[in-house]
């Protein structure tokens, strides 16, 4: 039996990811659609466990995982600490007196309970003593009705979630009425895509991402814009010294770093570190979808005609530049121009018909779980479904190593003094 996992992430008014609702389906032609949510349920909750690990698909942050009324009253979830799932209840139960009974037992025993879907209270006046998060759907709920439920929720410890979120305006909305948790893409566009210009402060990492699609290196450049940059001077030092190299001693010098990288390895990481210094203002998770989306198409590369090295980095590329214009804060077309990406690569991003462009939307519509288009984009590209839903757990778990290890400070802290280029 096929499985295939997609996960959406959850942030809090910072932007900060707390968690990630799991999506699930089995195989491609059995969606599950409400049909059988108890086996839904199941399936998550055991491949989840057994499986993928849940540590590679939330990273630690709670999953938050539909529930029908029947499960509510199996013992599979006593698999997972309380602190690691967040029971969403569905739209459709019924809270009677067993469901009451069902709810009062995981709330004891420490689980953090979310009524799904909700357009209204009245329903829910004895669950919402119990219940910790109550998720409210943007697309199906007038804002006069939201702006009531949170004026009722306010004096409760009740969390209000927005779900399909998918503006900036609509995250600043829901933030001024009162809520608390975010679930959508908003994060993953730009905000100001109007701009004609590329902001002053971000224009040099631009240049240097261009430098470094240049078809022969120069060193000596690359060099001397690093050692101008303390942000990028100290994720060197930081990625050199971390423990994926496994060196001895300490490398102290930007050029000693540089000349053990690699050209390969210094292209890809400084093209990460830069777009990372590009955009601190930035939520980590959009990094993180680059990277990830950037192993996917790199690992499933070899199923484009003439697949080779170069193939396998363009589509590394595609992947990590696919998030370009939501880091940047610019039309994708202007940033790729600005970053002097390859013919192919721009291409593909700008949705020009191509296998690279396939393998981008089969990427696209596995994170969000749109799993008609991943049926469609498998068959087009001829890739065997056993091996995608592996290779995407194992790419998320890589981004997500890549960020904390190596690329951003923002988790692990500001460069000290000592971190500037010698």
């Amino acid at each position: 039996m096929d499985l295939f996992i997609a996960r959406q992430p959850i942030f809090d008014a910072t932007r900060d990811v707390v968690g990630y609702e799991l999506l699930f389906r089995n195989g491609l032609t059995n969606c599950f659609s409400g049909t059988d949510g108890n086996e839904a349920t199941r399936q998550v909750l055991l491949s989840t466990f057994v499986l993928f690990g849940l540590g590679k698909l939330t990273g630690g942050r709670p999953a938050f995982i539909n529930f029908t009324r029947e499960f509510l009253f199996n013992d599979l979830v006593r698999l997972f600490p309380p602190q690691s799932v967040v029971v969403e209840l569905l739209e459709d139960i019924l809270p009677d007196h067993e469901v009451i009974a069902a709810c009062r037992w995981l709330k004891e025993a420490g689980y953090t309970l979310a009524l799904d879907d909700v357009t209204s209270l009245e329903r829910y006046t004895d669950l919402i003593e119990l219940v910790d998060i109550v998720k409210v759907d943007f697309r199906a709920t007038p804002i006069e009705k939201r702006r009531e439920m949170a004026e009722q929720l306010r004096a409760r410890s009740v969390r209000l979630l927005g779900e399909k979120v998918e503006t900036h305006e609509e995250f600043r909305e829901a933030v001024n009425q009162g809520f608390a948790l975010f679930q959508g893409y908003f994060f993953a566009k730009p905000e100001l895509v109007q701009a004609r210009d590329v902001p002053g402060n971000r224009v040099q990492y631009l240049r240097l991402l261009r430098e470094l699609r240049a078809q022969k290196l120069d060193l000596a450049a690359v060099e001397s814009v690093i050692k101008q940059d303390i942000s990028l001077s100290y994720r060197l030092l930081k990625f050199i010294n971390s423990s994926f190299f496994g060196l001895r001693s300490e490398i102290r010098s930007v050029r000693h770093a540089l000349a053990l990288l690699g050209e390969r390895d210094l292209r890809r990481w400084a093209t990460l570190a830069t777009l990372s210094a590009a955009a601190p203002d930035k939520p980590v998770e959009l990094l993180e979808i680059g990277l990830t989306r950037a192993r996917f198409c790199e690992a499933l590369s070899t199923v484009i005609p003439a697949s080779g090295r170069d193939v396998a980095e363009e589509m590394f590329l595609v992947g990590l530049f696919s998030v370009l214009d939501a880091l940047l804060d610019v039309p994708l077309e202007q940033a790729v121009r600005e970053a002097g990406v390859p013919a192919r690569v721009k291409a593909a991003l700008l949705g020009v018909p191509s296998p690279w462009r396939q393998l981008l939307e089969l990427a696209l519509a596995y994170e969000r779980g749109q799993w008609d288009l991943v049926s469609d984009r498998l068959e087009e590209l001829r890739v065997d479904p056993r091996t995608v839903a592996q290779v995407f757990v194992d790419s998320m778990d890589w981004a997500r190593q890549a960020c904390t290890a190596q690329l951003d400070p923002r988790r692990s802290g500001p460069p000290s003094q000592g971190a500037a280029a010698r």
